[in-house]
């Protein structure tokens, strides 16, 4: 299965659902569902990284659902947020470690609620996850985080077949590399396009885009309301101040989650990213290859 086993590693970390006998059934569905839309490229990984306290704890990938409630320090009255990566990424990565870090040191958790969390292609197995969490019990998770969802194979398809605001109570997404690595259709309940949604300030390269999502995510886990936007139609008409700077909302971990629409704003580029307020005001903090751009093609 490989690289899709890779992305499937923290599903098997469920607390909750790890007590419940439909827990086979509940992960070979959601694989199921991930494989009709991805090709395995690579031999499994085997392995799946939960992050307890201080620690990376390793377990067998098909073991987990079995060896984790065993542990002394499992404890299923607690909340457990589930954090799947893009197509390139595996535990061993940052992404990992920022997310996992971010809520260690925040440490104060919803505990009433399914929080998923999912970047590139791990948004789309979150919304897999959930859909087969809904055909199973009849409830939706609460709420779904989309950073950067990824757009190769997945544009323009029919919602069962990929991430949608019908499989969360609540749907947030961060757009960062929208048009090339990820996908630029609004697909939440509220989606928010930092610096335009596409190219971030001080990245060469379309990788480093992608990436800004975790990275902005995690620090907003830490710093509320780090990241403002306005609902406003286009980044054109930011650009211009021709927005609805009356309605604002939260970019982030702290996103209400009655917020609907489409928001822009602007970060630094360079941690911490959050601008408060003052990223509601356009600044041309972009590099000369991107002006350049801008001036030849508007884009």
């Amino acid at each position: 299965m490989g690289h899709l086993t890779s992305f499937l590693t923290t599903l098997w970390l469920t607390t909750a659902a790890a007590q419940l006998g439909f827990i086979k059934d509940f992960t070979k569905d959601v694989t199921k569902g991930a494989q009709n839309e991805v090709q395995a490229i690579a031999d499994p990984l085997g392995k799946t990284i939960a992050f307890v306290g201080a620690k990376t704890v390793t377990y067998n990938l098909t073991l987990a659902p079995e060896e984790i409630p065993l542990e002394r320090w499992f404890n299923p009255e607690l909340p457990f947020r589930i954090f799947l990566h893009g197509f390139t990424d595996d535990p061993s990565k940052s992404s990992y470690k920022t997310i996992s870090e971010a809520f260690l040191e925040q440490t104060g958790l919803d505990s009433s609620k399914i929080h998923l969390i999912g970047h590139s292609l791990g948004s789309h197995i979150a919304g897999f996850t959930a859909k087969t969490f809904y055909n199973q019990t009849g409830y939706r998770v609460a709420r779904i985080s989309s950073l950067d969802p990824a757009g190769p194979c997945f544009s323009n398809l029919e919602i069962a077949l990929r991430l949608s605001k019908e499989d969360a109570d609540f749907v947030d997404v961060i757009h960062t590399d929208a048009g090339v690595y990820g996908l630029n259709e609004q697909i939440g309940h509220v989606d928010f396009y930092p610096n335009s949604g596409s190219e971030q300030p001080n990245c060469l390269f379309q990788t480093c885009s992608h990436s800004r999502a975790w990275l902005l995510y995690a620090e907003s886990v830490l710093i509320p309301e780090s990241f403002i936007g306005a609902e406003c139609s286009s980044w054109k008409n930011f650009m211009k101040g021709s927005c609805d700077f009356n309605n604002t909302s939260v970019m982030g971990y702290y996103c209400p989650t009655d917020s609907r629409g489409k928001y822009y704003l602007q970060t630094k580029d360079e941690p911490p990213y959050g601008l408060r307020v003052a990223g509601l005001t356009y600044v041309n903090n972009a590099g000369i290859v991107r002006n350049i751009k801008y001036l030849v093609t508007g884009k």
